[in-house]
Order: C-alpha cells, then sequence, then structure tokens
C-alpha cells in the first residue's frame, strides 16, 4: 500500500463496523486480497471547506463518506437540524439504502476531509457481512457522546477534590517593575520563598524565581541595582485560584515549571510552587513520571518508565479529569520521552554539526496521545546541511531516536513518516517545496501528507526553523 492507503487503514481499524471486519479478515493469513484491500483501494479522498455542502436534497448519492477530520451537520427540507456527525461518523448510508435518493442535507461544519467509498461497494458490504447490514440499520443518525463519570473522589486523591487556593502554603510576595535586584531579593530572603511576583500597575507582568538570580544575575554580573524587570520572566502563564490541584499539575507538567502565579478575580495571590503539590500528592504517577524520564540515563530506563503509561491513562481517567487534559498529560509523558532520547543520543554522537529541529506530527503534535501510538516525526535541518559532511551524523541520531522511541512503545510508522527516512530528514529548503507542492497541486496525496504535516510541533533543537516554514505555509494558505 502507498502511504495513503495505509492512512486510510490505520483510520478503518478504529472505526466501527468495519474494524470487525479488519479483525475478522486478520484471522485468514490465507485470503490472497482481502476485503478490506478492496474498500482502501476504492476509497478516494475528498476535501469540503466550511459551509460547502456535502448532501442536498433531491440529488442521487454516489457516495458513503467517512469523516476523517471535521464536523458536518444535517438538517430537513425546512431547515431544521437533525444530528451533527464528527470523526469517525459515518453519513449518507441512509440515502443509498433507500435507493440513493438524498432527503437530508449535509452541510460542512468546519472544514472537512473525507474518504468517500462508492455507493456500489456500499451495498455489496452490506448484502454479503451481516454485521456491517445489523450495525448500519440500527445506528442511530446522532453519535452518542458520554462525558467522563466520577469514578474516584477519595480523600486521599487531594489534587482532585482540592482547589488551588487550598494548597497554598507560602506568604505572597510582589514587587513592581522598577524595583531593584538586590531590594526584591532582601524581601525575598525575609519572607523566606523561592519566588516572587512582579506587577505593573497591580496586574500580573513578570515572575522571578531564585534560579533567575543566580543565572541572570548574579552569573551575567548585573548591578543588583538595576530594575527587577530586567531579569524576570516576562508574562507567566497564572492560573485560577478556584482551579482543582489537578489542573495546577498538568500546567506544570507540560510547561516544566516549578512556580505558577495563581489570580483571584484577576489580581495575585499567592505562588504555587512544585513542593507544595508533592507534599499532598507524593505518589502521583504523572509527577513521578515526568521527573524520572527527564533523570533517565539509558534508553532501557525509558523504556520500563514507558511501559507504566497505561496504567498512568486508567489513573487519571477514573481521576475524572477532562478528556482533554488527559490527552494533553499522556502527550507531554511522551514528549519528555523524545527529548530526552534526543539528548541521550546527543550525548553519544556529539553536539550537532548544523542546527536541526525534531519536529512531531499527528496525534503527539496536536497533543492527543492516549498510551502509545505509532510515531511521526521529521527533521528540518538548517540550510547550511551539507549532505556529503553531515549527513553520516544525521542518519545515525535519527535511527537511533526512532529505534528508541519503537522500543518504548512507540512503534515505526507503517508509512514510514519518520525522522530516520532520508525523505522526511531535509533541509529547510527542501521542506518548503514540499509544502509549494503540495499546496500549489492539492491531489489525494498532498491532501493526505497535509493531514499530517499541518500539524506540526518542535521538540527539540531550533525551533525557529519550523516557525520561519510555518509562517510561509500561512501566507501561502491565506
Amino acid at each position: 500500500m502507498e502511504i495513503e492507503q495505509l492512512e486510510i487503514y490505520d483510520f478503518l481499524c478504529q472505526c466501527q463496523p468495519l474494524d470487525k471486519l479488519i479483525t475478522q479478515e486478520g484471522q485468514d493469513k490465507e485470503a490472497p486480497t482481502s476485503q478490506i484491500h478492496q474498500i482502501v483501494e476504492a476509497m478516494e479522498i475528498r476535501y469540503v471547506r466550511r459551509g460547502d455542502e456535502v448532501l442536498h436534497i433531491g440529488q442521487k448519492n454516489p457516495w458513503l463518506y467517512l469523516i476523517r477530520s471535521g464536523a458536518i451537520e444535517v438538517s430537513d427540507s425546512s431547515g431544521e437540524i437533525t444530528g451533527r456527525f464528527t470523526e469517525g461518523d459515518w453519513v449518507g448510508y441512509r440515502s443509498i439504502l433507500r435507493g440513493g435518493t438524498v432527503s437530508l442535507s449535509a452541510t460542512a461544519l468546519e472544514d472537512c476531509l473525507l474518504y468517500q467509498l462508492p455507493a456500489s461497494l456500499f451495498i455489496d458490504l452490506v448484502e454479503h457481512y451481516p454485521p456491517i447490514r445489523d450495525w448500519f440499520a440500527k445506528h442511530k443518525p446522532v453519535r452518542l457522546r458520554s462525558a467522563l463519570k466520577d469514578l474516584h473522589h477519595s480523600e486521599s486523591n487531594t489534587l482532585i477534590i482540592r482547589h488551588v487556593r487550598e494548597l497554598l502554603n507560602q506568604p505572597l510576595v510582589q514587587v513592581t517593575e522598577q524595583a531593584s535586584i538586590q531590594d526584591t531579593a532582601c524581601k525575598m530572603m525575609d519572607a523566606q520563598v523561592s519566588a516572587v511576583l512582579v506587577t505593573h500597575q497591580d496586574k500580573l507582568s513578570g515572575i522571578v524565581t531564585d534560579r533567575d538570580f543566580c543565572t541572570r544575575a548574579i552569573a551575567a554580573g548585573i548591578d543588583t541595582q538595576r530594575p527587577i524587570m530586567e531579569i524576570m520572566t516576562p508574562d507567566p502563564q497564572p492560573i485560577d485560584a478556584d482551579a482543582r490541584g489537578a489542573e495546577a499539575l498538568l500546567q506544570m507538567t507540560r510547561m516544566q515549571i516549578q512556580h505558577l502565579p495563581v489570580l483571584a478575580q484577576g489580581k495575585p495571590i499567592g505562588i504555587l510552587n512544585a513542593g507544595d503539590l508533592i507534599r499532598d500528592q507524593s505518589h502521583n504517577t504523572v509527577l513521578y513520571l515526568t521527573q524520572e524520564v527527564q533523570r533517565a540515563s539509558t534508553i532501557e530506563t525509558l523504556k520500563t518508565l514507558s511501559q507504566q503509561l497505561p496504567e498512568t491513562l486508567c489513573q487519571l481517567v477514573e481521576s475524572s479529569l477532562p478528556a482533554a487534559d488527559i490527552a494533553y498529560t499522556i502527550s507531554n509523558i511522551g514528549e519528555a520521552i523524545s527529548r530526552r532520547l534526543l539528548l541521550l543520543v546527543e550525548s553519544e554522537l556529539g553536539a550537532p554539526p548544523v542546527p536541526y529541529a525534531w519536529i512531531a506530527a499527528g496525534s503527539l503534535a496536536r497533543r492527543e496521545q492516549t498510551a502509545h501510538s505509532d510515531q511521526d516525526n521529521g527533521l528540518i535541518l538548517s540550510d547550511d546541511y551539507d549532505a556529503a559532511l553531515h549527513g553520516a551524523y544525521f542518519k545515525q541520531l535519527s535511527e537511533k531516536v526512532c529505534d528508541g522511541l519503537d522500543a518504548c512503545g512507540y512503534i515505526y510508522c507503517p508509512g514510514e513518516v519518520m525522522a530516520m527516512t532520508e525523505k522526511w530528514r531535509q533541509p529547510l529548503a527542501v521542506w518548503r517545496s514540499y509544502f509549494q507542492q503540495w499546496i500549489q497541486h492539492p491531489e489525494p496525496k498532498a491532501l493526505m501528507y497535509s493531514s499530517i504535516f499541518f500539524d506540526l510541533r518542535c521538540l527539540h533543537g531550533e525551533s525557529y526553523l519550523l516557525e520561519k516554514l510555518q509562517k510561509e505555509i500561512l501566507e501561502q494558505t491565506r
């Protein structure tokens, strides 16, 4: 299969009712050409812009649509909404089963990427596979959604049941932007705190930690009579005092920070530090895993830590956290593993000869990972890259990191969308040419690559390489 067909196949594995057909055929190793392969080969890709009509009342419908991304709204002749569908839902099957004439209109609520299957092949599936026929006959038009239920509210899980304001253990120390570095240090020493908030006109403008005094003031030899604003971290991301402790933990974990400003009605009331959370929940698996990943000195250690991800996922679900926060947290651990692998390999191979950006695509880029998934990544190299001089280094680096990710449970991408594949390990100029080709010639394969590579995040290295590329892409796709 080509890469776009592999992507379709992987997606069908997750979609009812064809997932059952895939499972059934997977047990028959003698089948020369499986029915599911015929489905994949027959499927076409269609891109629909927000507001465009997918089906209109009275037309003959030749396609069954599977939503790969986006959302579709269905309404009757009076304009009344009868259903909304999103990723993984099927649209158009009712008209096909009734002879082909459309009785409800379908409109894209947002930009959609659709897989479309010929109606004739769908009818053939319904006739020859009773489970598929039964599923479509019984399936309700509106996709059922269930919220995470409150499964675990024990007193021992304090981060779930307590608010941030209840976890504050240190007095608030704040100074204005013009306060001197020396005066600020004296205030921190008198209050015995490790961080201070900086304000401008009573609004939070920055934060300074004891580490900032060491690295930005003493080590840099700055005059201690200079204003504190010169060494502060500007515009820190705060958390509301009424948020749950678990939300604070998630924010600290994904931002990799130790101090979190707390606001009440927009005004600073304190700083939550990692120690406050550790005291209340020292057994928390997320905090433990993230810290241990950052300390790991071997791939074998990372592999052992990664094996705890499924249990961590279960704990987060049982704690009734929102699904988006669960995915964000699991993705953050996956991101930490990737970064640690890159640092370990760099320490083995030496400093990179030219700047590079290790980029993640797919679910990790969107921060939507759940436990383990296949890896989608690439390397953007500086245009100073010379294959003859630098090729061997980056080939080794990418192979070692991709092998390490596979060992940690993030299996090799079936479509080989990985930095270890030479096509996805290229200078910025080549990446620029890839996107220009996909944008200017949007055939099905280009749309498939776009669905992968328009979701990109720099996990390690020089982020400006990706930022420059993304800026150019956005200008071309405006």
